[in-house]
């Protein structure tokens, strides 16, 4: 997607510059190793040699095989991102017999992983864990889960979430504006500044055939996590469930200024958007719950 050092070095920059994927490193969440695998396994898949008897099998096999370890164990700490993953990777394989063996047969340890956890946790090889935290956490029965209808979600974690917003249950409506809301302060996170997110979208209309993976990743991850009934923010957090999306975004938007040449721009426009718009967020999240860590070691 990065094809050369002018895309790939602004699009680098912008990852660095971006609070919301520190702080998601920094923190007890999975979201910034999620976005790593997710790239990391992209990056992989995208790497091509022909279905040709001469090109040995273990080279043709060995990017595949290690993006399916990545979509393994993606598919181990966020399933269905893993699915969005493993949907794109296929995607960037065409319609290669050696890539696809190569990426199932990858993901096989993560798989496993995943598996093994559960039946440690659960007792059952299908029970997910943190289905079963929630029904022993929070009320009422059945509050957390990845659908629609009455009852839907949890008073004890997320009750002003849900007493404002959903007090008949999860809708058609409440998924409008969840995923409206994942979008704009997607646009946030991306970039620091929601025009310069936006602005990337440029690189679609100059470039559908080489960045249409980049943008329907983007839109892929957004609509996988709409039946999941909280949007998901808190101040600095930004949309965190769109987190594996945000390299996505910051490749396009760096495309996008290279071809009117003003590449170099990208990263300090971004600089401004954080000391002007994005800066805030991260000052209350300095402050939530008195200013003290999330997880405390002690």
């Amino acid at each position: 997607l990065a094809q050369h050092a002018t895309v790939s070095i602004p699009a680098a920059a912008l990852s660095g510059l971006r609070e919301q994927l520190r702080h998601n490193t920094d923190d007890t969440m999975s979201h910034g190793l999620a976005a790593l695998l997710t790239t990391t396994s992209l990056a992989l898949a995208l790497r091509r040699h022909p279905d040709d008897a001469r090109v040995p099998a273990a080279v043709r096999l060995r990017a595949p095989l290690l993006a399916g370890l990545c979509l393994g164990l993606l598919a181990a700490t966020r399933p269905v991102s893993a699915v969005v993953a493993l949907l794109l990777c296929l995607w960037a394989r065409g319609r290669s017999r050696s890539g696809w063996t190569g990426l199932a047969l990858g993901m096989l340890p993560g798989v496993a992983l995943l598996l093994l956890q559960q039946r440690a946790l659960t007792g059952s090889w299908l029970g997910s864990a943190q289905l079963a935290y929630y029904a022993a956490s929070d009320a009422p029965a059945g509050c957390f889960r990845y659908g629609f209808g009455a009852g839907v979600g949890c008073r004890f974690e997320h009750g002003d979430y849900v007493t404002r917003y959903l007090p008949n249950g999860y809708g058609f409506v409440h998924a409008l504006r969840n995923f409206a809301v994942h979008l704009r302060v997607f646009a946030i996170d991306a970039t620091n500044f929601t025009p310069l997110t936006v602005f990337g979208a440029c690189a679609l209309f100059k470039r559908r055939s080489s960045l249409a993976l980049a943008g329907a990743g983007i839109l892929l991850q957004a609509l996988a996590y709409v039946p999941f009934y909280f949007d998901g923010n808190y101040p600095g957090g930004g949309a965190r469930f769109l987190a594996e999306a945000i390299p996505l975004a910051q490749i396009l938007v760096a495309r996008a200024a290279w071809d009117l040449r003003l590449g170099w721009l990208a990263p300090l426009i971004s600089v401004l958007g954080f000391a002007a718009f994005a800066r805030q967020g991260h000052a209350e999240l300095s402050t939530r719950d008195g200013g003290s860590q999330m997880f405390q070691p002690a």
